[in-house]
Parts: C-alpha cells; structure tokens; sequence
C-alpha cells in the first residue's frame, strides 16, 4: 500500500476515474474481489498513465515506459503461468532477468531526454524499482488467487494444506476467510494444525489431495487472461500518449471486452478457460469458481 501511495503522489498532475471489470473469486457463502487483477489492471495502469493522457500533450517517454512496464508484467505473469501449467517452482532467473530489462528500458528513456524537445522529457524518473516492486506483489496475489492451494514462496509461509507455522490471513482468500472465524483465529495466530488444514476442505471446498495443489491448466489460462487484459490496456496508454491525444476509448473497450466477453460473457477469455473443465483430466479442472464483477475505482491527485 505505500508503494501504490507513493506512486500515485510522484506520478499524477491530474485526476481521472473510469470504471474496469475485474474478476472474483467465491467460496461458498462469499464473494471475494481478486484483488490483484484489480491492482494490476487499475493501479499498474495508472502508475504509467501520464497526466498526457489528461492534458492531450505528446510524452514519448511516458508512451515508451508504457511499453517497458507492459513487457515487464508479462514476464512476470507468463513465468508464474508457466509454473502452474506444468506444477513448478517459478523460475527466478527468468524474474532477475525481467527486473534487470526493466531497470534498463525505464533508465533508456530518461537517458533520451531533450529540454529542446519537450516530448522527451519523463514526468517521472527513478521510479523503475518501484514499479518492479508492485508488478512483483501484485503478481504473487494473482497466484494466489487464481490457486489458493499453490501460493508461491513468498506469500504463504507454506501450503495450506500443510499443517506448520501459523500463516498470515492476507497471504491469500481461502486462509483470510478460515481465519475471519473465531474458530479458527489460532490458524493465523499459533500454528497452522490440522484443524486448519481440514477447513480448507470444510469452508473453502477445495480439496487438498486433488490436482489444486499439482498442474493445473485453468490457473495458467486466468493468469494468461490478465496478462493479455494487462498488455492490451497499456497499448491504448501507449499509443494516446504517444501521440498526444485522448485515451481511445474504443481501445479500451475492445480490450475489455475480450476480457469479459462484453455482451456475451461466454465469450470471455476467464468463461473460455473455464469451458475447457474436463473432470476425467484433473489438471484442467478450476481449484476455484470464478464470476465477473464490476469494480470502479476513481484517483484523487
């Protein structure tokens, strides 16, 4: 939360709210807001929104930081991606890497700055480890919450369906709502015992000896769906403040409307994975149940 303030203070001259479909997550009696899918989509994409998108003033550095941040997220979730299809460690060379060219793209562009030439000049400077810091939290929460049984190191000190040290109730939804339960308050507490374990069958539904906690194709599909939702978003950002011109809000619409389907919801990339749920191959089969909501979000600068 104190990178995401202090970027929103360092980043805005202006303000602008507008509305995104985000998805959620529910457990039987709760709707859960996936609140990474919110973060990326809305806060990563007003980390880079320059206030040219407001102001109509051409910024090629803002467009081009636009495109470094899109190739940056899309390492990231492609290699947790890969780590679900396949049920393995996310390769952390792969993450170093991506932080390195992010490090590199961001100092490029401010390298390129031209007081002559006003377009040249980034709004925003020094700002690449933050960035990297939110796409890598943000990420994590993603996993975790398209997977509650496979959070990657990092968040969950450990699966919860191993019993060990008590967990955080924030480390992802099916622990946060065992732990919302006086019942079971010493989960997050004192130790994370067998009583736990056996809630994550009894609140949450999911069932510890299944393929939740192995491959699992569905989790990869979701988390590929935010990716490309990610990517097409910063693409309208791009190329508005490349150009000096307004958000499209074709653009945008046309993005979001892959994501959610638009008037068919069917069609929508997070419906299409779920379609493709085959109960005789485990590995394709949903560890969670997901619907569409609505959520609008609005910044004060």
């Amino acid at each position: 939360m104190v990178i995401r303030q202090a970027l929103m203070r360092n980043l805005f001259d202006g303000g602008i709210g507008f509305r995104i479909d985000v998805p959620s997550f529910s457990f039987p009696g709760r709707i859960l807001v996936m609140r990474t899918q919110a973060s990326l989509v809305v806060v990563l994409s007003l980390t880079i929104l320059s206030p040219a998108v407001v102001t109509a003033s051409a910024n090629r550095c803002a467009s081009s930081k636009d495109t470094c941040v899109a190739k940056h997220a899309a390492a990231w979730l492609t290699s947790y991606a890969k780590a679900q299809k396949g049920g393995l460690e996310v390769d952390a060379v792969r993450l170093e890497k991506a932080n390195a060219k992010l490090a590199a793209c961001f100092a490029k562009n401010e390298d390129k700055q031209d007081a002559g030439k006003p377009e040249t000049v980034c709004r925003t400077s020094d700002d690449g480890a933050a960035v990297e810091a939110l796409v890598r939290e943000l990420t994590v929460d993603m996993a975790c919450a398209t997977n509650p049984l496979s959070c990657p190191s990092g968040s969950c000190a450990h699966s919860p369906c191993e019993q060990g040290a008590a967990l955080s109730a924030s480390c992802n939804p099916c622990v946060e709502d065992i732990c919302s339960q006086d019942v079971f308050a010493d989960c997050c507490t004192t130790a994370w015992d067998a009583a736990c374990t056996d809630a994550v069958s009894r609140l949450c539904q999911l069932d510890c000896g299944s393929e939740a906690v192995g491959p699992n194709k569905c989790s990869a599909g979701k988390t590929a769906c935010v990716n490309k939702r990610l990517a097409g978003l910063l693409k309208c950002y791009a190329k508005a403040q490349k150009a000096g011109t307004p958000l499209d809000a074709t653009c945008v619409q046309k993005v979001q409307d892959k994501f959610d389907g638009g008037a068919n919801p069917a069609k929508g990339c997070f419906a299409k994975v779920e379609a493709k749920q085959d109960a005789a191959k485990p590995e394709t089969v949903c560890p969670v149940e997901v619907s569409v909501a609505t959520a609008e979000s609005r910044v004060d600068h």
